[in-house]
């Protein structure tokens, strides 16, 4: 506490002086007559993720992590990052995108399209960035999203696990009809095929059978792969001869009036007894 006098306010502004050098922010308080009673507090910049000074663009990015699900060795899994302009002018024309680490070759990023102006982005302004993850086997992937700005570098962890591959199968149709029939007779069989899109072998139950058919109308008549045991072994595609099983099935109609059942629990049936 100084005596508010000429002296003690010359030594006040001196001792202010010396502060401000500092970043040092001096609050004079009149505290009572003839008193002055000094303080201090330090100035703290405003944060922003690319740490860019106040009042100038600043580059923030969500989410601070990306973490894929765990993905089927060769199959995609895709997120979103979005950048934003936080600051108070345009970042400029060079923000950049790039993929770092030991794990990289398994991600890949590029700007969406229509989402980053050439003359770059306003404040408030976002950027969306499309994230893809491709493992190749059983692994555990990390790399880094780097979102390079004119004022400082975004970084972004990536972390993906990739599993093995697994039985993928593809059913060009999920519905056959028949054409109307007469009781008793029978339909031109339809066919379908269960084709195996993925790398490794697909089993199927054996025999396939017809469901929810209470008037016993629908029949398989026929399948191209003949069953081992208790399954259908379907390979995958470039290993065998084919890679799909196709199934005939019947329409026979016992009853009058629109008849329905399943394939297994692949395909839908349906015709009309006349």
């Amino acid at each position: 506490m100084f005596d508010f006098n000429a002296r003690s306010h010359h030594l006040a502004k001196d001792l202010a002086r010396d502060l401000a050098v500092s970043s040092v922010i001096l609050l004079a308080v009149l505290a009572g007559p003839g008193c002055l009673t000094v303080t201090s507090e330090d100035i703290e910049p405003p944060g922003a993720t690319t740490g860019a000074p106040p009042g100038g663009p600043q580059a923030t990015c969500v989410p601070k992590d990306v973490v894929f699900p765990p993905t089927p060795a060769n199959h995609l899994a895709t997120s979103t990052v979005v950048c934003t302009n936080t600051g108070t002018s345009p970042t400029g024309e060079n923000l950049m995108i790039s993929i770092t680490g030991t794990g990289s070759p398994v991600f890949s990023a590029q700007f969406m399209a229509g989402t980053y102006p050439a003359s770059g982005l306003a404040p408030n302004q976002k950027a969306q960035i499309s994230l893809s993850y491709t493992p190749g086997g059983v692994s555990a992937d990390q790399a880094t999203l780097m979102v390079a700005t004119n004022v400082g570098n975004v970084t972004i962890p990536l972390l993906g696990d990739g599993l093995a591959p697994s039985c993928q199968l593809s059913i060009a149709t999920s519905e056959l009809t028949f054409p109307d029939v007469t009781v008793g007779a029978s339909s031109a069989p339809i066919a379908f095929a269960i084709e195996n899109v993925g790398q490794v072998d697909c089993q199927i139950k054996a025999p396939i059978m017809i469901g929810d058919d209470s008037t016993g109308s629908f029949q398989v008549l026929s399948t191209s792969i003949q069953p081992n045991g208790s399954e259908y072994a379907i390979p995958p595609p470039g290993t065998e001869s084919t890679s799909r099983l196709v199934i005939q099935v019947g329409f026979t109609p016992t009853t009058r009036g629109v008849l329905t059942g399943w394939v297994g629990d692949f395909v839908s049936l349906s015709g009309t007894g006349d």
